[in-house]
């Protein structure tokens, strides 16, 4: 692996935004902020087990879709996972990957799951 170093100019940004990150995590927004992150990682720790993908529904994938902020970007998320990723990929095959992508080794490279 190539190894890298930063600038004093590239450090600047990062040492402000850490002393920025040590002051606001004393606050309760951060408290707040990281218990909503805390009960969003126990949902999909709890919905994306093994064992639930393999048994997981449409009905139940597109709960879970609709549940990750990256989802957000959808308007009407109800027809977007329907047509832009069931239908497109098939459920199984998104279970598949699924479980590639959370379980599987690191070689991100081959995982076959794309929306286009």
């Amino acid at each position: 692996m190539q190894e890298f170093s930063l600038n004093d100019k590239q450090k600047q940004p990062l040492e402000k935004y850490g002393e920025d990150f040590k002051k606001w995590i004393e606050t309760s927004d951060s408290i707040k902020t990281i218990q909503e992150h805390r009960t969003h990682e126990s949902y999909f720790k709890q919905k994306l087990s093994p064992e639930k993908l393999d048994r997981m529904s449409e009905q139940e994938f597109m709960e879970v879709y609709k549940k990750l902020w990256a989802s957000n970007i959808w308007g009407n998320k109800d027809w977007s996972v329907k047509n832009l990723l069931i239908d497109k990929n098939r459920l199984e095959k998104i279970k598949i990957e699924f479980k590639k992508l959370i379980y599987g080794s690191n070689d991100f490279i081959h995982l076959a799951f794309f929306v286009s």
